[in-house]
């Protein structure tokens, strides 16, 4: 027996997608001609997604928010950051040289250590 969504979520989903595909729109000073070319669909097309008074396929979410470089978890409301922190910092480490990602997983990998240790004191103190 699958998920099944009432009214309400529906149109709660459908409100958020349009309003983050306008601010997304308009913060990247794109036009709704912009997008629709880029999405290669019609300026309409765009107008009443944005208006929501449109469903659109999953294809198309996914063609929108690679367009407006954003993650469709985002478009859609599961998350709250427009790109994912995974691509952030999968970003940053691209422009690092190999020594340097091999020298930030060493720092990483004491800084886990330092956490876990902290935590474990934490957790010892606590239980006194």
């Amino acid at each position: 027996m699958g998920y099944k969504m009432d009214i309400c979520q529906v149109a709660a989903l459908r409100i958020r997608k349009m309003r983050r595909i306008r601010k997304m729109r308009l913060e990247k000073n794109m036009t709704i001609d912009d997008l629709a070319e880029k999405c290669d669909v019609s300026t309409q097309t765009i107008k009443l997604i944005e208006a929501g008074r449109r469903n659109f396929k999953i294809k198309t979410l996914y063609t929108i928010a690679n367009s407006l470089n954003v993650s469709s978890d985002y478009l859609i409301g599961r998350i709250d950051t427009p790109v994912p922190e995974s691509t952030v910092v999968g970003n940053l480490i691209s422009e690092l040289t190999t020594e340097e990602v091999i020298y930030l997983v060493s720092i990483l990998s004491r800084y886990v250590e330092i956490l876990k240790k902290a935590g474990t004191d934490r957790n010892e103190n606590s239980s006194v």
